[in-house]
């Protein structure tokens, strides 16, 4: 969602707590890892396939609990 946001120049609302982060950064490559631990992937409303890259490592792990 603040990706989003960044993009449509929208400021993020202020009267709840916003999990996400802006992934800007990795989009246009100045980083080459996200900040996130953990990716949750959906296809719908299933929980698809869960990432995980351990801190301080080149280590990617990803587990897939449903394919469509």
């Amino acid at each position: 969602f603040p990706t989003v946001a960044k993009l449509a120049g929208s400021p993020l609302p202020e009267d709840r707590i916003i999990d996400g982060r802006d992934l800007m950064p990795l989009l246009q490559g100045k980083t080459q890892h996200s900040d996130h631990e953990f990716l949750f992937h959906y296809c719908n409303f299933y929980l698809n396939a869960v990432r995980w890259r351990p801190r301080n490592s080149t280590s990617v792990w990803k587990v897939f609990f449903f394919t469509p």
